[in-house]
């Protein structure tokens, strides 16, 4: 599923921060969360954080002002979307109601320590939490990377951002300079798809470790990490074994984790799902119109002509899914001029060649007022698809 807010903190090591520049990049996070800008200087304008909003869970507050806990010690930033957050709230040690998931994170801080809060958190974030009496910033991703943060660090700045567009508009509008590696772009080229690994495609610029709460202490100036959780510890032996062995107790079990899953993450709102006409999106979308029909008002489908055989028969899927199916027709040149505007967006090579095709899909939910859409990402080694996931040793 797709979800967006935009993350911005800076930090300066030596001076107090130029505002207009701190606004300035803080716009360019804008289309990730159009709804809202939070915003706030701090310690004597030497840190600055930022937010930019997409309101999905629950109502969004009034003023400008970041989401700070009760206690107005912790202020927060936050990207992404906390699946178990009314659970959460529900604990009696909590003596607090919280509006939506930013709300209830900023809270958890006043009874919980920052390790001890991310470890409740089920669903895909990125944050950074200011404590304001410590003088101390943490900041963490989701254990499965879902949502990035991106990392700039020097004697200068200190500056966590949601995309790398963001930091280098700092770095120029600083008259700083930004740079290749031209290691991690020979990485590019030797590789079907950009990977991501701890450094990004500009020296310097690096990416949070999935999993991983990085807590800087501003008075010395250091920084440590600490890992909090890791997929693979996920994986059980034992289970892994009773699913070679038993295909009614496996399928029984991933259709209910799949619709476990499914309940968790459905908004209470209007929105869509993509799908291909390939194993794993169709049996998301069908999977979605069983449990959610309420909320999910169509399907949408983008069609590269030649390239997808299965477009000429997308509308046999129409019965099938008792659903709408979105058209969308994308040619050779639609791609190509698409892929000037993804480039922009990213600034960073693709880290999938469908993200052209992707981008033409958003623009779509735009235009359709549909702040989330689902799709299909990475279900291919799930379900055995392609044959290059099979050969790999």
């Amino acid at each position: 599923k797709n979800k967006m807010c935009g993350v911005l903190l800076v930090y300066s090591k030596q001076k107090k921060l130029n505002k207009d520049i701190c606004k300035a990049t803080l716009k360019t996070l804008e289309n990730r969360g159009p709804d809202k800008t939070l915003s706030n200087f701090f310690l004597d304008n030497q840190l600055f954080i930022g937010n930019t909003i997409l309101n999905i869970v629950g109502p969004i507050k009034n003023k400008k002002n970041l989401y700070k806990s009760k206690s107005n010690r912790y202020k927060i930033s936050f990207n992404g979307e906390i699946y178990n957050y009314k659970k959460i709230s529900k604990k009696k040690n909590f003596l607090f109601n919280p509006v939506n998931d930013t709300d209830l994170l900023a809270n958890i801080h006043d009874y919980k320590n920052e390790f001890q809060t991310v470890k409740l958190l089920d669903g895909m974030f990125a944050y950074c939490v200011f404590d304001e009496k410590k003088n101390k910033i943490s900041f963490a991703s989701d254990p499965q990377g879902e949502k990035k943060l991106f990392f700039y660090n020097d004697d200068q700045y200190l500056i966590c951002s949601s995309n790398i567009l963001a930091i280098k508009k700092f770095m120029e509008k600083s008259n700083l300079p930004t740079s290749i590696s031209e290691n991690r772009f020979k990485d590019y080229f030797d590789t079907r798809h950009f990977i991501f690994s701890n450094e990004s495609i500009y020296k310097k610029i690096s990416y949070l470790e999935p999993g991983v709460l990085y807590s800087y202490i501003i008075k010395s100036n250091k920084i440590s990490k600490k890992k909090y959780d890791d997929p693979i510890k996920w994986i059980n032996k034992n289970k892994y074994l009773k699913f070679n062995e038993n295909k009614e107790f496996t399928f029984r079990y991933f259709d209910n984790l799949f619709q476990s899953v499914l309940k968790r993450m459905t908004p209470e709102i209007p929105f869509t799902s993509a799908m291909s006409g390939g194993i794993d999106s169709s049996l998301q979308l069908k999977l979605i119109t069983n449990m959610n029909k309420k909320h999910i008002k169509s399907a949408i489908f983008i069609d590269h002509g030649k390239k997808d055989p299965i477009s000429k028969r997308i509308n046999d899927f129409n019965k099938f899914l008792n659903l709408k199916i979105n058209k969308i027709k994308c040619d050779t040149k639609k791609y190509f001029l698409n892929l000037d505007k993804t480039y922009k967006s990213l600034s960073c090579p693709f880290f999938s060649h469908d993200l052209s095709g992707r981008n033409i899909v958003y623009n779509f939910c735009n235009k359709k007022k549909f702040k989330v859409v689902f799709i299909g990402e990475g279900a291919d080694e799930i379900f055995g698809g392609y044959k290059a996931y099979k050969d790999i040793d």
